[in-house]
């Protein structure tokens, strides 16, 4: 691995460290998942669409050009309701996460 290589790597990580960060301060619930990809999670699936278009304006904003997710909570993310809800809600559904290459954000961003 070059020297150039790695810089460019080292970029990219902080790229999207600074974009999941961007969007927890903006009061998403956000994952860093194993595939490095920062993900909104929203509650419910009536949720998405708006969420979609405000996570875009950020990404935009934030000048980032790689994928990102925005899922629907799942059974295995009980542990991120807020603590004021209860913790042994069941009604959450499983939901393939939504992800858009970076051709896709840009274009639909604009």
């Amino acid at each position: 691995m070059g020297k150039d290589n790695t810089t460019e790597v080292i970029s990219k990580v902080n790229e999207k460290l600074n974009l999941f960060k961007t969007l927890k301060e903006a009061g998403f619930r956000t994952e860093l998942d194993s595939g490095s990809v920062p993900t909104v999670i929203c509650k419910t699936v009536e949720d998405m669409d708006r969420t979609i278009k405000e996570v875009k304006k950020l990404v935009k904003l934030n000048g980032y050009n790689s994928s990102f997710g925005v899922r629907v909570m799942r059974r295995g993310d009980i542990n991120l309701l807020d603590d004021n809800e209860e913790n042994g809600d069941k009604s959450v559904e499983d939901a393939a996460t939504v992800e858009f290459s970076e051709e896709d954000e840009i274009q639909q961003a604009v």
